[in-house]
């Protein structure tokens, strides 16, 4: 209708919100529908709602001749007219045997209609199911859609009775029996005071007064003090505690083989924590909910397939793949797992290159090339293009699918990838999924045509996600977990209501993309709370048990929560009754809550309080024989010796992300390549010809480390900035005769009395009229003055220690060698290629500066020699916290939190 174009997920995703209108207005027996009402209400609706009228016209008439032409029927309207055909059939004929319609709240019109024929048998009997019938009148006239009793008061206006005459179940039976069916007395209290906490809004005004009139109507007055009796409500500070606490209940009741338990939610992620909690003692339990097809092994299978078909270079999607135990190539997943782990690490984490991707299609593992087998298995997804038709789409992944699954088991046997995949409850769903849409049927997709793959993959994940996988075997003979709708004909010695929040018990109403609420109540259609009604019917009935735990989480994800509407009241009818007294009284038998949160909690007086890590290995283990200590890592020696103990003597490494996204890390590196290389630059050129000479380095380097085209127009104007302040630079100190004699070659001088080598790499050191003067380039922080005069950054002064004893005159084949000589200055030149492209920080302005830095210098290597000749010394992590280094990769195997936490430590200092 608007002219725009739908993708097949989307087109398929409003199917169900469609059928929902459909089976609506069959459900409420509506014939011709009159639209005309809706055209005031579209003027003032979303723009997306203006077109509902013309389009249920459309759907009406259209859905109506195609169906005629079928000679079918919707399913709901099937089902009225089945309703409608036996009711007719009972008038004519009534039945001389007794019909029974019990637990029916009549909510079709037609089913109504059949109640109603029931009523006037002879031997007819309607049992409604959770009828109130002590309500006041004026209170049962108000309530809406929103109400338990709503669905009851339409069905007795339609059976022509009022409320208060329908007779007890418990008076219907014979005299003898009668005992079998009465209520205990605190369970009729109870019902009364969820009945009284569930009135409409209008009416709780007057519960004060209630409140004394339900007291009055039992002997002792004790009604709410009789309601509480195997009444409990258990509120946890979260939802891990929530589920913890009702997987210790589920564990108490396993204590007593006679004993069962439910647990009634219709939350899947509550349902999903009690099933994980209840596992550390072995209890494996299931839901009825199930879980989407989409989430289960096979189903996370299939859809990395598709992902990394649409991006076969993608790192992340071939990562998800291949950590799937499915994920076989043709070996046994014992030996894969291993050496995949090996290629993971050296080629998908950190930052995503073109030239790591070009080495990793050549990758042998092995002696097998299993990226090439990869590519192989996914040929017949490839050899589709860009679009091919959805059966095809389906064949394909199958084909790759098993491919991909096929293993070796350790005696050498192979096993078909589809005697792996299509197994299980969720395999044969899935197997179910894919050949329906081979053979098409269904008849949303028969129509569709061509699609892209990357239609395909948003439809068949749709379709996953509407398909349940739900265990055949293995429920357990004590404990269940249902939603409300399966517990309603279900008892059990201890019922849970979990999740009673608002948003969850109730959820919130699904939104209509077709109608609004205000277009639904024109039409004469179901309205959105109505669902509220539903669920606090079910919420009635299920709190009547004989032993019911209520429990909701006071936060979620860490914010509060809101209790559900019918806790609430119920809450605040009996602090009302019983005052203060009434959490008490609604504690549970045990202390459950308590109970959970001592599982896993240690005493104050068994905790030992955790020291900071003090590694003293032997002499001949505190660094690595032979290896240079170079002067960047001095600075870790001061900061966090524990850092280069792990590092060096342990050999452990971070691990980058994968696929990890680009930082100031990558764009350093490649400026500082870009400027090593263009240094010294030929000044018989022109400062422009240098200009572009210097930014085409700069984005050669940056395409290098992973930067794109667009990253390259974001930084234009800063690299354009950046190459004329290096450039002007240069000229201006060509001018003062200053000359470039680095090119970033390494260094290394020995110091015997140590018994160490220090070498370092400057970035630039220029001979001047006064000295060499040493500067170092930065992209992000720079040292300051402060930390460098501390000793806390000593990497400048090191190189000048370093040139002025010549370890760069030994220069290899094409740098310029760096005679032995004086340093006249030390300077950080930070790149900003902003509105002040350069911030020049001068740690030592003249050769007194120089020196003073060198003789610091010699005090700190002393110190790190104790690291390396004393045994006695420990490699300590983080030892001077205002100075900590930011970035610890070690700070976790250290345990630093742990330790830095505890206030009575002194351990380091500042000093």
């Amino acid at each position: 209708i608007s002219g725009e174009d739908l993708s097949p997920s989307l087109a398929v995703g409003l199917t169900e919100p469609l059928l929902r209108i459909l089976d609506d207005v069959a459900m409420e027996g509506m014939g011709h529908v009159d639209l005309s009402g809706l055209d005031e209400i579209s003027q003032r609706a979303a723009e997306h709602f203006k077109l509902a009228g013309k389009f249920y016209e459309i759907i009406k008439n259209f859905w109506g001749q195609h169906l005629k032409e079928l000679n079918l029927l919707e399913p709901m309207a099937r089902r009225v007219k089945l309703l409608e055909a036996l009711a007719d059939n009972w008038i004519a004929s009534p039945p001389s045997t007794p019909v029974i319609i019990a637990g029916s709240t009549g909510s079709l019109p037609a089913t109504a209609k059949l109640m109603n024929v029931v009523k006037n048998l002879p031997q007819g009997h309607i049992i409604l199911p959770g009828l109130t019938t002590d309500m006041r009148s004026e209170a049962w006239q108000k309530i809406g859609p929103d109400h338990p009793q709503y669905s009851m008061r339409l069905l007795l206006e339609r059976l022509n009775f009022e409320f208060n005459d329908v007779p007890s179940f418990v008076e219907a039976v014979s005299l003898e029996n009668r005992s079998r069916f009465r209520l205990p007395r605190h369970l009729r209290a109870r019902h009364q005071i969820i009945s009284e906490s569930l009135v409409p809004v209008d009416a709780t005004q007057e519960w004060l007064g209630r409140i004394a009139t339900i007291r009055a109507g039992f002997k002792d007055n004790d009604a709410f003090e009789l309601a509480v009796e195997g009444l409990s409500l258990l509120e946890a500070g979260n939802e891990e505690e929530e589920a913890l606490s009702i997987a210790v209940i589920c564990r108490q009741i396993l204590e007593n083989n006679d004993k069962s338990a439910i647990l009634v939610t219709p939350d899947p992620a509550l349902a999903r924590r009690v099933r994980t909690r209840l596992r550390r003692w072995g209890v494996e339990l299931d839901s009825s909910a199930g879980e989407p097809l989409e989430e289960t092994g096979i189903g996370a299978f299939l859809s990395h397939i598709i992902r990394l078909a649409r991006d076969f270079t993608h790192p992340l999607y071939l990562a998800g793949l291949m950590a799937n135990p499915l994920a076989c190539l043709g070996s046994s997943r014992k030996k894969l797992w291993p050496e995949w782990l090996g290629f993971e690490e050296k080629y998908l984490r950190g930052v995503r290159s073109q030239a790591a991707y070009d080495k990793y299609l050549s990758y042998n593992w092995s002696g097998q090339n299993y990226i090439a087998k990869l590519y192989e298995a996914f040929l017949p997804l490839q050899h589709l293009g860009d679009k091919a038709l959805i059966n095809e789409w389906a064949q394909a992944l199958s084909a790759v699918a098993e491919s991909l699954a096929l293993s070796v088991d350790e005696d050498g046997q192979e096993m078909k990838g589809a005697a792996r995949l299509w197994r299980g409850e969720a395999g044969e769903k899935a197997s179910l999924l894919i050949t329906r849409l081979i053979a098409q049927t269904y008849r949303v997709v028969q129509t569709m045509g061509q699609l892209t793959l990357s239609d395909f993959a948003d439809l068949f994940g749709l379709l996953m996600r509407g398909e349940v996988v739900r265990p055949r075997f293995g429920t357990h003979p004590q404990l269940q977990i249902l939603g409300p709708m399966e517990a309603r004909m279900m008892s059990a010695d201890i019922m849970i209501l979990g999740g009673l929040n608002e948003g969850s018990w109730p959820a919130t109403p699904v939104s209509d993309p077709f109608l609004s609420r205000a277009m639904r109540e024109e039409l004469g259609l179901s309205l959105p709370e109505r669902r509220y009604g539903l669920s606090a019917h079910d919420f009635q009935n299920l709190a009547m048990g004989s032993n019911v735990i209520i429990t909701r989480a006071l936060r979620m994800d860490g914010a509060p929560t809101i209790a559900s509407r019918w806790l609430w009241r119920l809450k605040t009818l009996f602090r009302g009754a019983l005052g203060d007294k009434s959490e008490s009284d609604l504690a549970p038998e045990f202390p459950y809550l308590d109970w959970a949160r001592t599982l896993d909690e240690v005493r104050a007086d068994e905790v030992t309080p955790a020291s900071s890590p003090q590694p003293k290995p032997p002499i001949s283990a505190r660094w690595p024989l032979g290896d240079a200590i170079a002067v960047t890592q001095v600075k870790t020696f001061i900061r966090d010796p524990y850092a280069i103990y792990a590092n060096k003597i342990l050999k452990l490494k971070s691990l980058d992300e994968i696929d990890q996204p680009l930082s100031a890390r990558e764009y350093g590196k490649a400026i500082h390549k870009a400027v090593e290389l263009f240094m010294p630059p030929n000044v018989l050129l022109t400062p422009e010809k240098l200009q572009t000479q210097l930014k085409s380095l700069f984005l050669t380097q940056l395409e290098l480390v992973g930067f794109d085209e667009l990253d390259f127009v974001k930084e234009d104007a800063r690299l354009d900035l950046l190459a004329a302040i290096i450039v002007e630079d240069c000229f201006k100190r060509s001018e003062q005769r200053i000359s470039y004699v680095s090119g970033e070659f390494e260094g290394r001088m020995s110091f015997p009395q140590l018994g160490f080598d220090v070498k370092g790499t400057p970035d630039r050191i220029d001979n001047t009229p006064s000295g060499y003067e040493i500067i170092d380039y930065k992209t992000s922080h720079t040292a300051t003055l402060k930390e460098v005069h501390a000793g806390f950054d000593p990497q400048l002064p090191l190189l000048a220690m370093l040139t002025e004893t010549g370890a760069f005159n030994d220069a290899p084949k094409g740098h310029t060698p760096i005679p032995e000589g004086e340093v006249s200055r030390l300077i950080y030149k930070k790149m900003k290629g902003r509105k002040q492209p350069f911030e020049t920080v001068s740690i030592a302005k003249n050769k007194e500066e120089v020196e003073k830095h060198i003789e610091r210098t010699h005090d700190i290597l002393a110190a790190i020699s104790t690291f390396l000749h004393d045994p006695d010394v420990a490699y300590q992590s983080q030892i001077r916290r205002k100075w900590a280094n930011v970035f610890g990769d070690y700070d976790l195997l250290a345990r630093r939190e742990e330790w830095a936490s505890i206030s009575d430590s002194e351990e380091g200092g500042d000093s």
